[in-house]
């Protein structure tokens, strides 16, 4: 059995490989740095930066018609709040008077033929004592008369009973003063006749007291035969003198009637126009928007009983921005756009401009008209709508114009020729500072076939006319970003063509344009 190694004989051990370990390190070190040290060095290759290729188009100019977008709310312009004229129970509301049916104008019915006197204004020669046709007239048959005239338009009948009454009893009253006045008539005439009748006899008994004198002044006759027929005389001349006060008083008896018979006449105008009161129509043709009163209930006068809406001509009173006051006109066409439904629009007209604008907001009122056939029309502009609306106006203004999208913070970047170091040009992107002036909206085929939305800038300022904008890779520009113009040679030519066209009289805007301040 063999003895096993000391602890000295373990310790060299490990000493020794220890050492010859660091050595193998020490030569492994050394043969790699000497590797490096002699290494070949590879050959560099010339390879240019990657250029940024971007797609150009000029600055164009060109003349535009500005538009104006204002918000507004649409409003009826013919609406009728109905009230009551006359107190009474409801006593019939048709079935077919609901919110939203359809009801026709309907004038108030008024017939010269049935007023019930003849008035001051009477043409001369009429009778204001003779009975007419319409005397016959009562109140059941004008009530008739007045349905009749109504037709589909009756909204409320208010209970006539009432009204039918006052006016029957008005006519009685005429035909009692009319009656009056006819006899007074036949009184005139028999006073007439009583009149001549002693005037004859006073005549006669002159005659006869004058034939006593002259007997008297003869002897023939004594002084009581001619107290007798003096006294005869004096009886005649005073019922000659009562007749006559009755003859004389007639007149103004015929002229108290006549007064008493304008007056009733009044009353019965009054009570006929309170009986076609009860009969509620429409004085405007539209739609239903409320009905307020139930069959049954108790309708006080000035109360509202229905209100109607007309949708054939339609308001909105937009605001736009006090600048735009130099340049809307009465008669510039609107387009108005609902706030929900992008493709839902309606066309108007610019009717009035408000004189005054509001300092609060800036803003400039303008009146916008729109007409449309509410039974054929099936998109309608209603009352109570919110839209915004735009407003071409008729002047045209020279301007450049941008692609809207090109635009950040009032900069674009324009392609513009720089030297490089090697000699030549290269193209670099320069931010150049821009003022919007309104958006254009409408295809451009002849600066972009792409393109639907615009920006038009003002000239003369840091952007020039032809200036090459940049339109592609917006996010990744910088200043002087050196970029790949894509056609460079044919922007060029556009460039020139664009410049020389405008200055022949610039290009026109399609008609589809819509603008903002």
């Amino acid at each position: 059995m063999s003895k096993p190694p000391s602890t000295a004989a373990r310790v060299v051990s490990l000493v020794v490989r220890s050492v010859v370990g660091v050595g193998i390190l020490v030569v492994a070190i050394g043969v790699a740095g000497t590797l490096v040290a002699t290494r070949p060095s590879p050959p560099r290759a010339n390879r240019p930066e990657p250029v940024l290729q971007v797609r150009v188009m000029p600055a164009t100019s060109a003349q535009v018609a500005r538009v104006w977008t204002g918000y507004g709310t649409a409003r009826a312009m013919n609406a009728a709040q109905i009230p009551a004229q006359v107190s009474g129970v409801a006593v019939e509301r048709p079935t077919r008077i609901e919110t939203g049916m359809a009801v026709p104008a309907v004038e108030p019915p008024v017939d010269p033929a049935m007023d019930p006197v003849p008035g001051p204004d009477s043409s001369p020669g009429s009778d204001p004592t003779a009975e007419r046709p319409e005397d016959r007239v009562g109140g059941r048959a004008y009530l008739d008369w007045l349905r009749a005239a109504a037709g589909e338009g009756l909204i409320v009948q208010i209970d006539p009973s009432d009204y039918i009454a006052r006016l029957d009893s008005a006519l009685d009253q005429i035909a009692a003063t009319r009656a009056q006045i006819a006899s007074l008539g036949v009184q005139e005439a028999r006073v007439r006749e009583q009149v001549a009748l002693a005037t004859r006899e006073r005549e006669v008994q002159e005659r006869e007291l004058g034939r006593l004198e002259e007997a008297q002044s003869a002897g023939g006759a004594n002084v009581s035969e001619i107290e007798r027929r003096r006294s005869t005389l004096f009886l005649a001349q005073r019922v000659e003198a009562q007749l006559l006060e009755q003859y004389e008083q007639i007149e103004p008896r015929r002229t108290e009637l006549r007064a008493r018979l304008r007056d009733q006449a009044a009353v019965a105008r009054i009570a006929r126009e309170n009986l076609g009161r009860t009969v509620i129509t429409s004085p405007i043709a539209g739609s239903l928007q409320e009905v307020m009163v139930e069959q049954g209930e108790w309708v006080q006068s000035g109360a509202p009983v229905a209100r109607v809406v007309d949708l054939s001509r339609v308001e909105v009173p937009l605001r736009v921005p006090m600048s735009a006051a130099g340049s809307i006109r009465v008669g510039d066409g609107v387009t108005l756009r609902a706030d929900v439904r992008a493709d839902l629009s309606w066309e108007g007209r610019v009717a009035r401009l408000a004189p005054e604008g509001d300092a609060g907001t800036r803003t400039l009122t303008v009146f916008v008209e729109v007409r449309q056939d509410p039974g054929g029309d099936a998109d309608l502009l209603r009352p109570g709508q919110f839209v915004v609306g735009d407003v071409r106006t008729q002047r045209l203004e020279r301007v450049l114009l941008v692609p809207r999208r090109v635009i950040a913070d009032d900069r674009l970047y324009i392609a513009v020729e720089s030297e490089a170091a090697e000699g030549g040009t290269i193209m670099v992107a320069r931010s150049v500072h821009a003022t919007p002036l309104f958006a254009v909206v409408g295809q451009r085929p002849d600066l972009d076939p792409l393109e639907t939305e615009w920006i038009a800038l003002a000239r003369g300022g840091q952007l020039g006319e032809g200036d090459r904008v940049i339109v592609t890779n917006i996010d990744d520009l910088h200043e002087g970003l050196v970029v790949g113009v894509a056609g460079a040679d044919a922007s060029a030519r556009s460039n020139q063509a664009a410049a020389g066209g405008s200055r022949a009289g610039g290009a026109g805007g399609p008609e589809d344009e819509r603008a903002s301040p």
